[in-house]
């Protein structure tokens, strides 16, 4: 008996299962604390939120009756992370492949539903939300098509509970192509390598033909990396990735898939659209955030009596 008394004492001393919170019951009200918001940086006030959703944020609000008001003290609210691509609940042990369910076999997989491989009681579920992340995008992962992502709270009973939005997207893994003559491609000869490419093109039409998929998105330098030319943006008529664009244009048209492909300038956008793309994206955050800090900086050497040395 003493055995078996110790043997329950040690097993809950180390678990670790996380206890999803209860449904909302009443209005909660947060109050005299710093809000971090995603738009309109920090609002020094509160803010409400009723059955999982923020109600209101402002400096001055006046509690429903039946709330509950939990005065912060000068506390900060931040919003959580968003992990954009997960597998947390798909993978556990990578080195243990009965701990893993994020692939299935084949190359063809669009009815693959991420949710419902989702493991609410992963113990990488809790600490990941500790850190700040409270919802992921949990994608699967192998062959052409991998099959449909789903958003995950990191808080639930069972997949159902933990599942916020499904399908998030359907996931195409375009095959490598390219010449290669280092690592694990040393010793394959360059004509099966060759052949590899033709084959993996061919499988586009099957690609596209995928059940319920809306439309494609082409990454111009992912796609020229791919076919081994130098990877960029905006390519030039005789390249073979600008050939490729277009064939990808041409087959999904003929399906009536929406196109999109990304973009290094506005005028090189303009020519997509002209030649039948749905969708252009141009730039990046990052290339947007640095042209605009050096226009200040510009301006600011014009002022009079500046002494800004563009540092």
């Amino acid at each position: 008996m003493k055995r078996l008394i110790f043997f329950i004492f040690t097993s809950l001393l180390w678990s670790n299962d996380q206890i999803p919170a209860p449904p909302q019951a009443q209005p909660i009200l947060l109050k005299n604390g710093f809000i971090h918001t995603v738009s309109d940086g920090t609002i020094e006030g509160s803010i409400l939120f009723d059955k999982g959703k923020i109600i209101a944020v402002g400096e001055y609000l006046a509690p429903p009756d039946d709330a509950k008001v939990i005065d912060l003290n000068g506390k900060h609210v931040y919003p959580s992370f968003i992990s954009a691509v997960s597998g947390i609940g798909l993978v556990e042990i990578n080195a243990v492949p009965v701990t893993n369910d994020h692939s299935e076999r084949g190359d063809f997989n669009p009815n693959v539903r991420a949710n419902v491989a989702y493991n609410p009681d992963s113990e990488i579920i809790p600490t990941t939300r500790s850190n700040g992340v409270l919802i992921a995008n949990v994608i699967p992962g192998s062959g052409l098509v991998s099959g449909k992502s789903s958003i995950m709270m990191m808080d639930g009973w069972t997949w159902e509970d933990a599942t916020l939005n499904h399908p998030s997207g359907l996931h195409i893994n375009w095959p490598q192509m390219g010449i290669r003559t280092s690592g694990w491609y040393s010793n394959v000869p360059e004509s099966r390598q060759k052949e590899r490419m033709k084959k993996a093109l061919e499988k586009l039409d099957e690609i596209l033909d995928t059940p319920n998929l809306d439309g494609i998105y082409i990454g111009p330098a992912d796609l020229s990396l791919a076919i081994g030319e130098e990877p960029g943006f905006d390519k030039a008529e005789n390249t073979d990735a600008y050939k490729e664009i277009l064939r990808i244009l041409e087959s999904a048209k003929k399906r009536n898939l929406i196109t999109g492909i990304h973009n290094g300038t506005a005028e090189y956008a303009q020519k997509m659209i002209d030649k039948g793309f749905d969708l252009v994206t141009v730039g990046s955050d990052s290339r947007y955030i640095t042209a605009g800090a050096k226009s200040d900086l510009e301006k600011l050497k014009g002022i009079k009596g500046s002494k800004s040395k563009g540092y």
